[in-house]
């Protein structure tokens, strides 16, 4: 189907989530590796991809990490930061850096701040580690072509 965002109950009511991950598989001998093109995670107040995300999560490997023009990874906020000359800083139209941000690193901020309830229940902590720990293990050494 058509790419959505889905409803999710928080402290704060109801906001609406996105993710998308754009991967490539190499050969490598007679395996495959995975490499992350692009990641890119919203949380924002309105259901649909065109309505503006409160917070922005992404990742685009085409940036070059020889001359960037912006960080491969960054943060979007939807937020304007007041100057002392009067003028505001538009937090959602930089590119704010961040390191690399998995997708459970987005759900425990989610779960923790945002007091989202998981599927889970309160085996939620061992179940994002099991799941990110072979992205630390096995795959974190092995980054994108052009790191």
């Amino acid at each position: 189907g058509d790419p959505t965002t889905i409803p999710i109950k928080t402290k704060v009511g109801t906001l609406h989530f996105y993710l998308s991950q754009c991967l490539e598989a190499e050969k490598v001998g007679k395996s495959f590796e995975l490499h992350t093109k692009e990641y890119w995670y919203r949380i924002q107040e309105k259901a649909g991809l065109k309505e503006t995300a409160l917070i922005r999560w992404e990742y685009n490997s085409a940036l070059s990490s020889k001359l960037p023009k912006e960080c491969r990874n960054h943060l979007h906020l939807a937020s304007n930061l007041p100057l002392s000359d009067g003028s505001d800083l538009d937090l959602d139209k930089l590119h704010i850096p961040t390191g690399w941000v998995t997708i459970e690193e987005v759900l425990r901020f989610l779960i923790v701040d945002l007091g989202v309830n998981p599927l889970c229940g309160s085996s939620w902590p061992k179940v994002l580690r099991d799941s990110e720990e072979p992205f630390f293990s096995e795959f974190s050494t092995r980054r994108t072509k052009g790191d």
